[in-house]
C-alpha cells in the first residue's frame, strides 16, 4: 500500500467510517497499527512494543478501526452488475447474466486449544474459511467471514445464501448440504453409468448405495483423525500424519477403526469433502458485513445500560458489606453493652479522678483490654490498670 492509498483509506475512515481522533492516538497511527496486525499476524504485545502503547490501548483502537472498516461496506463492496446480453468481451460474453466468480479461502487465525479441532483445515492449518465473491473486473461484491476452517465450501455457501442480507443467487441441485443425498440420486447415477457402460449391469441398489456407504465410512475415519490435536494432512502424499507414536497409540486405543490409516494414501479424501461435506464447524461467529454492523450497533446501544446495571450491583454489594461490618464491629466492641461495672470497679481502686478517667478510656478503647480487665481478679486487676496508665505516660 503506497502513501496515497493509505491517505485515502484514512480519509474514508474519518468521514464514512466515523473513526475519531481523541487526542491520544491519531487516526493515521490507529490505521497503521491495524494494518500491521493484519499484514504480519502479530500479537497485541508486539504492536504495543513497536508503537509504544499499552495492550489495552492497542486493543481498543484496533476495534475502533475494525468498526470503521465494517461501516465502509457500502463504499468498498461494489454493487453487482450482471453480464449483459450484448457483451462483446471474449472472456465473458458466454456467461450471460453472470454476476462474477466466488470461492473460499483459508485465513490463518489463533484460537484456544479447545477450539482448534473445529478450525483445523484438511491441510492441518488452524484457519477460518472466508467466502469471497468478485465481479468480472476483480472487485469484491460480497464477503462472508467467520466459518471455521473445517467447514466445507458448500456449507459456507449454503449459509451465505440463507442469510437475509446474504448472497442472492439461484440455489439448485440434487444434493443437500447435510452429508447425504436427496432421494433418487442413486438412480440418476445408475442411468448415467449405464449410458457410459451399457453392459456393466451396475444398479443403484446394492452397488452404488454400498459404495457410497463405504466411501462415507472411510471419509469419516480420516475426518475424525484430522480434527484431533496432533494429526495433520500431508498434501503431497495425500495421507494422515501424526506428531508422535504416543499420540497415535492413544488414539487407536479409543478408535479401533483407525488402525492402519497412519501414512496410508487416500487421494479421494479431498473430493469426498465436496461430496459429503461433513464437518464439526458450527458457524457461530459468522455474519455478513451488514449483520456484523447491526450487531455492533446494538451492543453499543446496550453498553451504557449494562454499565449502569453493574454500577448498581457494585453499589448494593458495597452497602451490604458496610452494614455487615457495622454489625461485626458492634458485636466485637460491644458499643451497645453497659460498661458501668468497669467504671464502678475503678472507683474502688482509690485512683485520682484524672487517672480514673484515663484508665476507663484506655480500657474501653480496645476489646482486648476489656477482656483482660474482666478476666483478672483483685490485686491483679489493679496492677493491670496501673500498667496501662504507665504505658500512656511513657508513650
Amino acid at each position: 500500500m503506497d502513501r496515497r492509498t493509505f491517505g485515502i483509506l484514512c480519509e474514508l475512515l474519518r468521514t464514512d467510517g466515523k473513526l475519531k481522533k481523541d487526542g491520544l492516538v491519531t487516526i493515521e497511527e490507529q490505521v497503521c497499527s491495524f494494518l500491521h496486525v493484519l499484514a504480519h499476524h502479530v500479537k497485541n504485545r508486539t504492536i504495543g512494543h513497536r508503537f509504544n502503547r499499552s495492550g489495552e490501548t492497542v486493543s481498543r483502537y484496533f476495534n475502533s478501526v475494525l468498526n470503521g472498516i465494517i461501516r465502509l461496506q457500502g463504499s468498498l463492496l461494489q454493487k453487482p452488475n450482471p453480464i449483459p446480453n450484448d457483451c462483446t468481451d471474449a472472456r465473458w460474453k458466454w456467461f450471460k447474466g453472470c454476476l462474477g466468480a466466488l470461492d473460499g479461502t483459508h485465513i490463518k487465525v489463533r484460537v484456544s486449544e479447545k477450539d482448534k479441532p473445529r478450525y483445523r483445515t484438511r491441510k492441518g492449518e488452524v484457519a477460518t474459511n472466508v467466502l469471497g465473491v468478485c465481479s468480472r473486473d476483480m472487485k469484491f461484491i460480497f464477503v462472508f467471514p467467520g466459518w471455521e476452517g473445517s467447514a466445507s465450501d458448500s456449507r459456507v455457501l449454503r449459509d451465505a445464501l440463507s442469510r437475509p442480507t446474504g448472497l442472492k443467487v439461484p440455489n439448485e441441485g440434487a444434493r443437500c448440504d447435510t452429508g447425504s443425498f436427496k432421494s433418487g440420486t442413486s438412480t440418476q447415477i445408475e442411468k448415467t453409468l449405464n449410458s457410459i457402460l451399457p453392459n456393466s449391469r451396475i444398479k443403484a441398489s446394492p452397488h452404488i448405495d454400498s459404495k457410497i456407504r463405504f466411501w462415507k465410512k472411510q471419509y469419516g475415519i480420516v475426518f475424525d483423525m484430522l480434527n484431533t490435536s496432533g494429526f495433520g494432512w500431508n498434501d503431497t502424499k495425500k495421507c494422515v500424519e501424526v506428531d508422535s507414536n504416543e499420540v497415535w497409540e492413544m488414539y487407536v486405543l479409543a478408535h479401533k477403526e483407525a488402525e492402519g490409516w497412519r501414512d496410508k494414501s487416500f487421494p479421494l479424501y479431498e473430493r469426498l469433502i465436496n461430496i459429503f461435506g461433513k464437518d464439526r464447524a458450527t458457524g457461530q461467529v459468522t455474519g455478513t458485513p451488514q449483520q456484523i454492523l447491526n450487531e455492533r450497533a446494538r451492543r453499543d446501544t446496550l453498553t451504557p445500560v449494562g454499565f449502569k446495571e453493574v454500577e448498581n450491583v457494585i453499589q448494593n454489594v458495597f452497602q451490604q458489606s458496610c452494614n455487615e461490618m457495622k454489625e461485626l464491629a458492634a458485636s466485637v466492641f460491644g458499643h451497645n453493652e453497659d460498661r458501668s461495672d468497669i467504671a464502678n470497679e475503678l472507683v474502688t481502686m482509690g485512683l485520682e479522678l484524672d487517672d480514673e478517667l484515663d484508665a476507663l478510656t484506655l480500657i474501653l478503647e480496645k476489646p482486648s483490654n476489656i477482656s483482660a480487665f474482666k478476666s483478672l481478679k483483685g490485686a491483679r486487676r489493679q496492677t493491670f490498670v496501673q500498667k496501662l496508665l504507665r504505658n500512656k505516660a511513657v508513650g
